[in-house]
């Protein structure tokens, strides 16, 4: 195979993360719940062969923020991090639409952050010196949570139907199911004991993005 084209793609849509447990144990404590669908970002860089065999590198974030608060002086939010590689194959090409079956393997660092009391006036000195007694915040993260995807990506090439310049440009659509096959428990952030029981959080999803592709080299 030789190498082809080099490009880059951002992405935005919606990652629906599997947030049972932790609404339940939320709810039970009284402090309220997060959303499950996530507002998802992306961004890639892909090399492709003159096969159409490609493979990228990309990185995601997305973020929960709280559907329901039971003191609007808290604040709630989970936030998610991915990395890893996608290949990818079209099985429908044509000068102007591409439909293509992707698969990718994705590392996920997740942190969930809650302040008792977003309101209050903090003290340096006093959070410094005594921070168990002075803190509102906790913030728990959990790091390398492996998942795999499998999916599909539609993408039409803008320009005139006729335009084969090196450089090209196309708006798609990626769809596509995360499975977590793999976990971390979750600390306090930078400790070295786990929280004993933390509800499960895991990066099981369906996703959605709108996607921009630019093609740099051909």
């Amino acid at each position: 195979m030789r190498l082809n084209k080099l490009g880059a793609t951002l992405g935005l849509g919606v990652a629906t993360m599997n947030l049972n447990e932790m609404n339940n144990r939320l709810q039970e404590l009284g402090i309220g719940s997060l959303e499950e669908d996530q507002n998802w970002y992306n961004f890639s860089i892909y090399i492709e062969f003159n096969s159409g065999f490609g493979i990228s590198m990309d990185i995601s974030g997305g973020i929960s923020l709280e559907s329901e608060l039971y003191n609007p002086d808290t604040w709630i939010t989970l936030k998610a991090l991915s990395f890893g590689p996608t290949l990818y194959y079209p099985f429908v090409k044509t000068n102007r639409i591409r439909l293509s079956v992707l698969g990718e393997l994705r590392t996920y660092d997740m942190k969930f952050e809650y302040n008792a009391n977003a309101n209050a006036i903090p003290d340096l000195n006093n959070l410094l010196t005594n921070p168990a007694a002075n803190s509102n915040t906790v913030i728990l993260e959990s790091t390398s949570t492996d998942a795999v995807t499998l999916g599909a990506r539609f993408q039409y090439r803008l320009g005139k139907k006729e335009n084969l310049k090196p450089r090209e440009y196309s708006l798609g659509i990626d769809i596509g199911y995360n499975y977590g096959f793999g976990s971390v428990a979750w600390h306090e952030i930078r400790s070295k004991y786990a929280i004993n029981d933390m509800p499960a959080i895991k990066p099981d999803n369906f996703y959605f993005n709108f996607t921009f592709t630019a093609l740099l080299i051909r």
